[in-house]
């Protein structure tokens, strides 16, 4: 299982490497890219609610674990082939 510290540290790896992508270089990111992004952003959020669902409805804590740790796998994946993804030379 991964924890919140995982997924946090590769957030932050995917927010650095965005933020060097677009401001550095000057390049507007591809629609491929901006709809990862949005991925993202979204299974981020979906991960946060279910962090605060199980915290709060502990009857349901089984159930959302597994949820829980489907969209952490699918997130962690995600944030690693972004980071991974070379950036092309200027």
């Amino acid at each position: 299982m991964l924890d919140r510290r995982v997924l946090l540290a590769s957030s932050g790896v995917l927010a650095l490497s965005a933020c060097a992508n677009g401001s550095l270089l000057g390049s507007k990111p591809s629609t491929e890219e901006l709809l990862i992004q949005e991925f993202i952003q979204r299974e981020t959020a979906l991960v946060d609610i279910y962090f605060a669902g199980i915290n709060q409805e502990r009857s349901f804590r089984s159930q959302l674990q597994q949820l829980l740790d489907n969209h952490l796998v699918h997130l962690t994946l995600w944030t690693k082939q972004v980071s991974a993804t070379p950036n092309p030379s200027p």
